[in-house]
C-alpha cells in the first residue's frame, strides 16, 4: 500500500573551514577539488621558488607562484580535466594535460623543470576518463560523462536516463539489473541499500526517517559522479556506513556550449527530449548552465509480449483464488509491476565571480536550482487483475454525499452535495460510475533543491564557504529492521555488527573519447557476515526464532515426558519448548487442548512421530538480512552479492563507435526459518504454528539458498554524422541469462526469489493453502516487487534506444 509523505527541510547557514555541515545533516561533500605539488630542478632536485603555475580547463583557470620550498597549491577548482603549465626564467616551459580534478579530492602533481639549454620542452598527457588517478590516496572513484555514456545500457531500460548504469562500473558497487523508478537499490561493500549517503552538488539529500535519497539520481547535467567505497577525506565530512554517492552539477563557461537531444525506443515505447546550454559573459564573471529533459518509458517483462505465453504456469503473481465461477486463475498481466515511468528534470546553475580589490583573485557566488518529478505507473488496473472474469462484477467508485452546512444548526438540504472519490483522472464521470478498467495506480516522486553558496577565496590555498539550501520532497505511493509481530510491523534497532572482507579490482585501458580500443573491467568479491548481539534482556534476534523452533519440538514424541530429547539443551537454551496449551504433547489432543492417547473425537497430532529440529546458534555468523525473519511467513532475503563484475569494451575509429558491455552477479542469499506453517492440534486446528519446510525437511537457515547467477549483455553503436551531430543506438538485454540453482520452486524466466508475499502460507502436509495452485506450492516464489521501484527480478526483453544529439 502506497504511503503518502511530504518532507520539507529548511536549513540555516552552517560554516566550517573547507566543508559545511548544515542542519545536523550527516555531512556535506564539497563541489571543488584541489591540486598541489612541488616544482624542482630536474637535475639537482632543488626546489624552484617563484615559478608561475597555471591550470586551465573549460570551466575556468587559476594561477599561483611557488613559495620558498617550491610548493604550489590550488584548493578550489571545479571538477574538470585541466592542463597544468609551469614556467620560470632559465627553464623550459612545462605542460601536463589530463589532470582531472574531482570534488573533495586533493591530488599531488610534482613538476621537474629542465634547464632551457638542454631540451626544447616537453608535454605529458594522461587519459581523461580513468576511474583512479595519480596522487589520489582514498577510495573514491570518479566517473566522467564519457564513461557514464559508455555504461548507460548496464542498468537496463529503467536506468538509461539515470546514473545507475554508471555506478555499475565501480568495483565494490553492486547494481541489480532490470530495475525501474526511484530509489533503485544499490549496495556498496556488503552494506545494505539504506546505508549509503547521497549528495547532490555537495548537499545531503537523504531522508531522515529511512535514509532513502530524496533526489532521483538522474544523469541530466552531471559533470562528475563520485562514489566513495571507503573512508572519505577529512574535509569532505561525508557520511555513509558503506559509502556515499556525490553528483556534481555542470557549470557554464565563457565559451558557450550546448546540445539538443531526441530519442525513441522499441519494442516497448520510449520517447525522450532534452536540451542543455552553458555560457557566460565575455569576461567570464557570470557563468550559467541550464538543462531540461523529459522521458517516457514503457516496460515489458520476460518477452516483448509481457510473458502472456506463461499463463497457467504460475508466472503471474499474486494469483487470485476466486473468479465468477469460483475457480482460481492466473492473471493476464504483470500485476503490481511498473508499466510506465514519466521522468521530468530541470536544472539551473549560476556562478558569479566577485573580484578582489587587492589581488587578482575573486570570490564565487552560486545559485543552483533542481526540479525533478517521476511518475511510476503499475500494472494494477481493473483489467490487469482480470476484470469481470476475476471479480465477478464491475466495481463502482465509492463516491459519497457530504454535508457542508454549519454544525448545530437546522439541517439545510441544499448543503448536501456529491463528493467524487477522490480526484480521479476520469474526466466527466458521473456519481458512483463504474471504475475505469484501464486506470492504473501511480506513484509520484517529486523533488526540488535550491542552493545558495558564497565562497570567500584567500589566494589559491584557502577558502571559506557559506552554504544555505532548502529542499522539498513529495512522495506518493548499523540498524537492522526487525519484525515486531506477525502482521509485518517492524522497527530499526541496533542488534549486532556486520563484518565484510573482500577483493576489488579495477582496470582501464585507453580513453573512451579517443580513437582506438579502450575498455574497463570492474570486479568485486565480497564476504559479509552478521553477528547478533544481545538485547538488554539477555536475548538476541535469533532467540526469537529459536523460541518458535523449540515450540514446534514440543509437539514431537522426543520432547514428551521420557522422550529422548526431554530436558536437552542446545546453545544454552532448551531444545524443547511448550505447546500452545502450555504443556508437553501427546499423539492426540482433546478438543480442549489436553494431550492424551488417541480416542474418538480427538485431534490427531501430525508432528508426534517427527524428529525435533536443531536451534540456530545465537553466537554464529549469518548472511546479513534487510529484515530479520523472526516472525512466521515474513521476510526472507539477504543482501550482498558475493561476486559482481562489469566489462565494457569500445572500438572507436573516426566517426564510428562500437561499445559492448556485460555485467555479472553471482546471486545473493535468501531463506527464512519460519517460512512454513501447519495446523496447531492443541487449538483444535483453529490456529497455526511454524513447522519445517516440507521440501527440505527442516527450518531453513538464513541464507540457506542462493539466487540464480545473472549475466546480461548490451551493445551501443555511435556514428558522428557531422562534427556537431551524433547518432547512437543503445541496445539493452541482447541476452539476459538467469542460471537456476536446481531448487523445486525455480522458474526459468526469474532471477530473484523470496518468501511468499503478504504473509501467505505455502501448501504443507498439515496446512493446505490452495491445492493445485503453483504459486503456493512451495514456501518460496519469485520476488514480485519492491516498495519503491516495482522491481520484479524477471528477465528483461531486448530494448533499443535511438538518440540524436545536436551540439550547439
Amino acid at each position: 500500500m502506497q504511503r503518502r509523505a511530504i518532507q520539507a527541510t529548511r536549513c540555516l547557514i552552517g560554516l566550517v573551514f573547507g566543508a559545511i555541515i548544515a542542519c545536523g545533516a550527516p555531512g556535506i561533500a564539497g563541489t571543488t577539488g584541489g591540486i598541489s605539488g612541488r616544482v624542482v630542478d630536474a637535475e639537482t632536485k632543488v626546489p624552484i621558488p617563484g615559478t608561475r603555475v597555471e591550470v586551465r580547463a573549460g570551466s575556468g583557470s587559476a594561477e599561483s607562484l611557488t613559495d620558498a620550498k617550491g610548493i604550489y597549491t590550488f584548493v578550489s577548482l571545479s571538477p574538470d580535466t585541466y592542463t597544468l603549465f609551469a614556467s620560470r626564467a632559465g627553464y623550459q616551459p612545462f605542460s601536463q594535460g589530463g589532470v582531472t580534478v574531482q570534488a573533495d579530492v586533493h591530488q599531488v602533481v610534482n613538476v621537474s623543470l629542465i634547464s632551457a639549454i638542454r631540451t626544447i620542452g616537453r608535454v605529458i598527457t594522461r587519459p581523461r576518463s580513468g576511474l583512479v588517478r595519480p596522487g589520489q590516496t582514498i577510495d573514491v572513484y570518479s566517473i566522467t560523462p564519457d564513461t557514464a555514456k559508455a555504461a548507460q545500457p548496464l542498468a537496463g531500460p529503467g536506468g538509461v536516463d539515470q546514473a545507475y548504469g554508471a555506478l555499475a562500473v565501480v568495483p565494490g558497487v553492486y547494481v541489480p539489473q532490470g530495475q525501474q523508478g526511484w530509489y533503485q537499490p544499490i549496495f556498496i561493500r556488503g552494506g545494505d541499500q539504506d546505508q549509503i549517503g547521497y549528495e547532490l552538488d555537495g548537499v545531503p539529500v537523504n531522508r531522515s526517517y529511512d535514509n532513502a535519497p530524496q533526489s532521483l539520481l538522474t544523469g541530466i547535467g552531471q559533470q562528475e559522479l563520485q562514489v566513495y567505497t571507503g573512508g572519505a577525506t577529512a574535509s569532505s565530512d561525508g557520511q555513509g556506513i558503506s559509502g556515499y554517492v556525490n553528483q556534481v552539477v555542470k557549470t557554464g563557461s565563457k565559451t558557450p556550449f550546448g546540445s539538443l537531444t531526441y530519442g525513441f525506443g522499441f519494442p516497448a515505447g520510449y520517447q525522450k527530449a532534452g536540451a542543455e546550454y552553458g555560457g557566460g559573459t565575455h569576461d567570464g564573471r557570470l557563468t550559467y548552465y541550464i538543462a531540461a529533459s523529459l522521458a517516457d518509458q514503457y516496460y515489458r517483462y520476460v518477452d516483448p509480449f509481457n510473458g502472456t505465453s506463461l499463463n497457467r504456469s504460475g508466472f503471474f503473481f499474486p494469483s487470485f483464488q476466486f473468479t465468477s465461477s469460483g475457480n482460481p486463475i492466473d492473471l493476464p498481466g504483470i500485476t503490481l509491476g511498473a508499466s510506465e515511468t514519466r521522468d521530468r528534470e530541470a536544472i539551473a546553475n549560476l556562478h558569479y565571480l566577485l573580484p578582489h580589490r587587492r589581488d587578482k583573485g575573486s570570490d564565487d557566488l552560486q545559485l543552483l536550482h533542481v526540479e525533478s518529478d517521476l511518475n511510476t505507473f503499475t500494472y494494477g488496473s481493473f483489467l490487469d487483475f482480470g476484470g469481470k472474469s476475476t471479480f465477478g462484477t464491475i466495481f463502482a467508485y465509492p463516491d459519497q454525499y457530504i454535508y457542508t452546512g454549519p454544525i448545530g444548526a437546522v439541517l439545510n438540504p441544499s448543503a448536501v452535495s456529491q463528493y467524487l472519490y477522490p480526484d480521479t483522472p476520469d474526466a466527466g464521470r458521473s456519481y458512483q460510475s463504474a471504475v475505469n478498467g484501464t486506470l492504473r495506480a501511480v506513484a509520484d516522486n517529486g523533488f526540488s533543491l535550491t542552493k545558495l553558496q558564497y565562497q570567500r577565496n584567500f589566494g589559491t590555498r584557502a577558502y571559506l564557504r557559506f552554504v544555505g539550501f532548502g529542499s522539498y520532497r513529495g512522495t506518493l505511493g548499523q540498524f537492522e529492521n526487525i519484525l515486531l509481530d506477525a502482521s509485518g510491523n517492524q522497527s530499526g534497532v541496533n542488534i549486532g555488527s556486520e563484518r565484510s572482507i573482500g577483493v576489488e579490482f579495477a582496470f582501464q585501458k585507453g580513453d573512451f573519447e579517443r580513437d582506438g580500443v579502450s575498455g574497463l573491467v570492474a570486479f568485486t568479491y565480497n564476504h559479509s557476515r552478521f553477528r547478533y548481539a544481545k538485547f538488554a534482556s539477555g536475548f538476541n534476534a535469533l532467540d526469537l526464532i529459536n523460541h518458535q523452533i523449540s515450540r514446534y519440538n514440543a509437539y514431537t514424541a522426543a520432547c514428551a515426558a521420557g522422550g529422548s530429547a526431554a530436558g536437552a539443551t542446545q546453545f544454552g537454551s532448551p531444545l524443547c519448548g511448550s505447546t500452545s496449551a502450555g504443556s508437553t504433547a501427546g499423539p492426540c489432543f482433546t478438543p480442549g487442548g489436553t494431550p492424551e492417547s488417541c480416542a474418538a473425537g480427538d485431534v490427531v497430532n501430525p508432528y508426534w512421530n517427527r524428529s525435533p529440529q536443531a536451534l540456530l546458534d545465537p553466537n554464529g555468523d549469518y548472511v546479513p538480512y534487510d529484515i530479520i525473519p523472526d516472525q512466521p511467513l515474513q521476510a526472507g532475503n539477504g543482501f550482498g552479492q558475493p561476486i559482481t563484475a562489469t566489462v565494457i569494451g569500445q572500438y572507436k575509429r573516426r566517426r564510428f563507435t562500437v561499445t559492448p558491455s556485460v555485467t555479472y552477479s553471482s546471486g545473493a542469499f535468501y531463506g527464512a526459518p519460519l517460512s512454513t506453517v501447519g495446523d496447531d492440534p492443541a487449538t483444535n486446528n483453529t490456529s497455526t504454528i511454524p513447522i519445517p519446510n516440507n521440501f527440505t525437511g527442516k527450518f531453513d537457515n538464513m541464507g540457506a539458498f542462493q539466487q540464480p547467477w545473472r549475466l546480461t549483455g548490451n551493445l551501443q553503436l555511435g556514428y558522428a554524422v557531422t562534427r556537431r551531430m551524433q547518432l547512437s543506438a543503445a541496445m539493452t538485454g541482447l541476452f539476459d541469462a538467469c542460471h537456476q540453482r536446481g531448487y523445486a520452486w525455480d522458474r526459468p524466466n526469474f532471477c530473484t526469489y523470496t518468501t511468499l508475499p503478504f504473509g501467505v502460507a505455502p501448501n504443507s502436509s498439515a496446512h493446505v493453502s490452495a491445492t493445485g495452485d503453483a504459486n503456493y506450492e512451495f514456501p518460496y516464489t519469485v520476488q514480485n516487487g519492491n516498495n519503491n521501484t516495482q522491481y520484479l527480478g524477471t528477465k528483461i526483453p531486448f530494448q533499443t534506444y535511438v538518440t540524436l544529439q545536436v551540439k550547439m
